[in-house]
């Protein structure tokens, strides 16, 4: 019926038309004829980087003169943020709830040779802030060899190294180099080039230095280094965030390893404070405390002091996909249907099933047996 009588099937839109009122993705972008410096600022606003590129591509080729470095930096940076990609529509709330639960397990890789490099090569002379929005870029999507040689090439220009670079850099160690000393040798020569350098460590520079250590838990002094990081942060005076505390966890609770009460004392350290997000990882706090409690302790008391602290206050905002949603309920019940009364466990099953959480075939299973 659709193809027989299409025009009985169209889309009714809005009249007028406000695009204010639309999601970026219904907007859709036609590449001019004769872009101008205000085309390639009003598709960078709108999100359309695909759409920004060519226009810039174009008036680059007719007119360079007309494009600031202002603006090359800017169209640098959405396009490094982005991968060269248009940006992700925020209006489409429902989507970005479920993005993480649905897509496949395929980590972006960064594009070499794409709109990003090209127009990275366009800047002359190259600026500390043109090479940090690369190298950081490279190694967010992973193109950890062309991060480390843009970092040299960086060094070699005197130019100067902000934190931020630094931060990304120790963050993909575990990728450059194989064994857990090479790892921490590096690890320990970029923070001893941030000290001569005179740049102060953030708590994202602790961050770092934490899920390094994280990937080598089996390392004998991984627990002791752990705690020297978090005296370190103190020193400096600057307060761990809750991906610190995730970090921690998966120190010294890890699989198959000695068992460690280590959540009662950052529950404790975080009991009464407002958590606020500090880390783009602090989100991984409370799935990773509820399968510490449950599958590390098999505590059902302190898999409800977890569950507690995630209702008071606004930390439930914590839980940011529906996957961390579903992970963490799911390990709640789990830890209960093992510990708990079969009277107190359905209380709470009633109140989570079908609302919050869709049961498992494994939960189900642990709740047969």
């Amino acid at each position: 019926m659709v193809k027989k009588y299409p025009a009985l099937f169209e889309k009714p839109k809005a009249d007028p038309e406000i695009s204010a009122f639309l999601a970026a993705s219904q907007l859709g972008f036609q590449r001019p004829t004769e872009p101008t410096v205000k085309d390639i600022v009003d598709c960078m606003q709108k999100g359309a980087l695909v759409a920004a590129f060519e226009a810039y591509t174009d008036l680059n080729e007719k007119t360079p003169e007309a494009i600031t470095p202002e603006l090359r930096q800017e169209l640098l940076e959405r396009l490094c943020f982005h991968n060269s990609d248009d940006a992700i529509d925020s209006d489409l709330l429902e989507e970005k709830w479920f993005a993480h639960y649905i897509q496949k397990e395929v980590r972006r890789r960064w594009k070499v040779g794409g709109p990003a490099d090209k127009v990275f090569q366009d800047i002359k002379p190259k600026t500390a802030e043109a090479y940090a929005a690369m190298i950081c870029a490279n190694a967010r999507f992973l193109h950890v060899e062309g991060a480390n040689t843009l970092l040299e090439e960086m060094q070699q220009e005197n130019l100067p190294v902000p934190v931020q670079v630094y931060n990304e850099m120790i963050k993909i160690v575990p990728l450059l180099k194989d064994s857990i000393d090479s790892r921490w040798e590096m690890t320990m020569s970029f923070l001893s080039s941030m000290n001569q350098a005179g740049v102060a460590p953030n708590l994202q520079t602790f961050n770092a230095v934490l899920e390094v250590i994280s990937r080598i838990a089996m390392w004998r002094r991984s627990r002791s280094t752990a705690l020297g990081v978090f005296a370190e942060m103190k020193r400096c005076g600057i307060e761990p965030s809750l991906a610190s505390y995730h970090f921690l966890l998966q120190i010294f609770c890890r699989e198959r390893g000695p068992i460690s009460h280590i959540l009662l004392d950052v529950l404790q350290a975080l009991e009464g404070k407002e958590l606020t997000l500090r880390d783009p990882k602090d989100s991984n706090f409370f799935p990773t405390a509820m399968d510490v409690a449950g599958r590390h302790l098999r505590d059902v008391a302190v898999a409800r002091k977890v569950y507690d602290l995630l209702w008071t206050n606004n930390n439930s905002l914590f839980l940011t996909d529906a996957l961390k949603d579903t992970v963490f309920h799911g390990n709640f019940l789990k830890v209960l249907v093992a510990g708990e009364s079969v009277e107190n466990f359905f209380k709470v099953y009633d109140e989570l099933v079908p609302m919050t959480l869709v049961p498992d075939s494994n939960l189900l299973l642990e709740m047969v047996k």
